[in-house]
């Protein structure tokens, strides 16, 4: 893939340590535009969200507001650098399964939810999966009002520090894997994000 090979050219971002995340945050301005209100919302969907999603049924209301909410954040921006982040699961069949009914190719994953992710290493599971996402993509960084890191807004005198820098892909990404590996009992795979597909979800 063209734009895979490019940013390897490139040397895409990677984020080792908490002060990585206030860099990113510099570089990027993620959350411009996003209002507080808006953080709140974001704060409190969780990932319950995507299990409604997926299980197919009519949201109800809040469930598609929040849903609509989330995907215009994230189309409010866009990546200026390539980077690489991460994603824990325990299984990737439910994704290999979406991705063979779409036609897609016996290496592509679907995502029929949203994709959180971190830019640290800060999920543990039997599957890590190392995704390049390439300049220009969508994304929501969500930062301090992510509930991984606690409520938003921070009670008074409380001090909320970004310390796993989540970042969420929209629905319908698609993930396309390079390599799979074996590294201390977890297998590991480095995937890309698949922009020369669009497929409405």
């Amino acid at each position: 893939m063209i734009i895979h090979e490019k940013n390897k050219a490139n040397s895409p971002l990677t984020f080792k340590a908490p002060q990585d995340l206030c860099v990113f945050v510099k570089n990027e301005n993620p959350h411009c535009g996003i209002m507080e209100r808006e953080k709140i919302i974001v704060n409190g969907i969780g990932c319950t969200l995507n299990n409604v999603i997926r299980s197919g049924h009519k949201l109800d209301y809040n469930t598609q507001r929040d849903k609509d909410l989330l995907q215009r954040l994230i189309q409010t921006h866009t990546l200026k650098e390539s980077i690489i982040v991460n994603r824990a699961v325990r299984s990737i069949e439910y994704e290999l399964t979406l991705a063979r009914n779409k036609g897609l190719s016996k290496k592509c994953l679907f995502h029929d939810g949203f994709v959180y992710t971190s830019l640290l290493n800060a999920y543990s599971g039997q599957i890590h999966l190392n995704i390049l996402i390439p300049k220009g993509t969508p994304y929501l960084y969500t930062g301090i009002f992510s509930n991984t890191v606690g409520s938003y807004p921070p009670e008074e005198n409380q001090t909320i520090e970004d310390t796993v820098g989540e970042l969420i892909l929209d629905i319908g990404t698609i993930l396309k894997i390079d390599r799979k590996r074996r590294h201390g009992g977890i297998t590991i795979y480095d995937v890309h994000v698949d922009n020369a597909h669009n497929i409405e979800n």
